[in-house]
């Protein structure tokens, strides 16, 4: 693995927010505690970095999602994401998260790495494709996942 991704932020949100709906754009959850839910609608992107969900993400259609180091009580589903998924990768700079449901992961088309991560749930993945970060990298990488 290896890989660092960045992304560049339309909208920071810190703190305690009761849910967050990103609806275009960027979005950056960094250091804060959602007591509810997170949806990503289609076309916007979602970074959430060193934080809290207390309910599940869901992102269909997104341009891009990147989740780093944070512990989500719910599930976390990705389908039909247009841009890049990145779900844990430790090597590369990305900490794993503690997932309490399920990873569910269906027809993401430009790259997907999901490394690192615990999950209390299912681990369900059909239909991704597209090419990682990396060179050499031609096809979703989903690894070194642990249930618990």
């Amino acid at each position: 693995t290896g890989a660092a991704v960045t992304v560049a932020c339309t909208r920071t949100v810190t703190g305690a927010p009761a849910s967050i709906v990103v609806g275009s754009g960027t979005t950056c959850l960094l250091d804060a505690h959602i007591t509810g839910a997170v949806v990503v609608d289609p076309g916007a992107t979602l970074d959430l970095e060193n934080s809290t969900v207390a309910g599940s993400i869901t992102a269909n259609g997104s341009a891009g999602l990147r989740l780093c180091g944070n512990a989500i009580l719910g599930t976390v589903t990705s389908s039909h994401a247009a841009g890049f998924v990145l779900i844990g990768d430790p090597n590369g700079g990305c900490a794993g998260n503690a997932v309490g449901g399920s990873l569910i992961l269906m027809a993401n088309t430009n790259g997907i790495v999901v490394v690192g991560n615990t999950y209390g749930g299912s681990l369900i993945q059909s239909a991704n494709s597209g090419s990682g970060p990396l060179p050499g990298q031609h096809k979703p990488l989903i690894q070194g996942n642990t249930h618990t």
